[in-house]
């Protein structure tokens, strides 16, 4: 809908106040959780403990496929290290991401992986919020499948219908012939 009152070069994807409140409360949020480099550490791994936090407010922001991306490219450099924390929480981003995009069975996978990495290094917070996320992402793929199954049913029995319909025309021509 067009508001004479904007600007006339604020164009449909102008953002609003509240969805600029919103980014800069959940930006200065994430603004805590930027590493430090440390000594000896490589330019991937700095720009993966960016990418990290990145992917966590961009999902946060709901920007799915933008999230997923950074956190897949900080999760592959991350993977090897000695951060287990970040790549549980990694695991739990990107989780969300699959679980929003509608790939419930990526989603599980990853947020398992998640709670086996929070469950190795002892980490009950991190563990609470994979577990969380898993027991979401696994109540929507069984309501996916539920409807699939009741679809596939209805289905059936609209063949059913169909079948018995076609059979009564037909005996009803045997009938009359």
């Amino acid at each position: 809908m067009v508001n004479p009152e904007r600007d006339a070069r604020s164009g449909p994807m102008s953002p609003d106040a509240s969805q600029i409140a919103r980014h800069s409360d959940v930006m200065s949020h994430a603004v805590v959780y930027l590493p430090t480099p440390k000594a000896g550490a490589s330019f991937t791994q700095v720009n993966a403990r960016v990418a990290a936090p990145m992917a966590w407010v961009l999902a946060q922001l709901g920007q799915y496929h933008r999230a997923h991306r950074y956190g897949l490219y900080a999760y592959r450099a991350l993977r090897n290290g000695q951060d287990h924390r970040t790549v549980g929480e990694l695991g739990v981003t990107l989780g969300v991401c699959y679980a929003r995009l509608g790939r419930n069975a990526e989603a599980i996978e990853w947020l398992q992986d998640a709670v086996a990495t929070f469950r190795r290094i002892d980490d009950s917070d991190g563990l609470v919020s994979a577990l969380r996320e898993h027991i979401e992402a696994a109540d929507a793929k069984r309501a996916i499948r539920r409807v699939q199954l009741c679809a596939d049913e209805k289905t059936l029995d609209l063949d059913r219908i169909g079948l018995f319909q076609r059979n009564v025309e037909q005996g009803s021509r045997v009938a009359r012939g």
